[in-house]
């Protein structure tokens, strides 16, 4: 197994092209509501998915969260040929670690 250090890097390109599909969903016609299940009977509440998705296009801070997890001693291992991410600690960066 050999291992090497991970840092996490999305393109400026591959994030716009994300908010971009993001931003161009198509929504489904709504399936009736039964009194008994309200938004939820079927699957995912409307709304939320809608206002998860603006989130996700307009308000998600990509590269603030990018920092946090290369603030973290990723490496990515070769497992039986397969890339396996896992973060690493130490007991000076234990806590920082349980996130992973």
């Amino acid at each position: 197994m050999t291992s090497e250090r991970h840092v996490l890097h999305v393109s400026d390109a591959d994030l716009e092209e994300l908010r971009s599909r993001l931003s161009g969903t198509r929504w489904p016609q709504p399936w009736p509501r039964q009194e008994a299940g309200g938004d939820w009977l079927a699957g995912t509440s409307e709304g939320e998915l809608r206002r998860l998705v603006r989130y996700w296009a307009d308000g998600y801070d990509w590269r603030y969260r990018e920092a946090e997890i290369n603030a973290l001693p990723g490496h990515v291992a070769s497992v039986d040929g397969a890339g396996v991410f896992y973060c690493g600690s130490t007991p000076r960066s234990r806590g920082r670690c349980l996130s992973c």
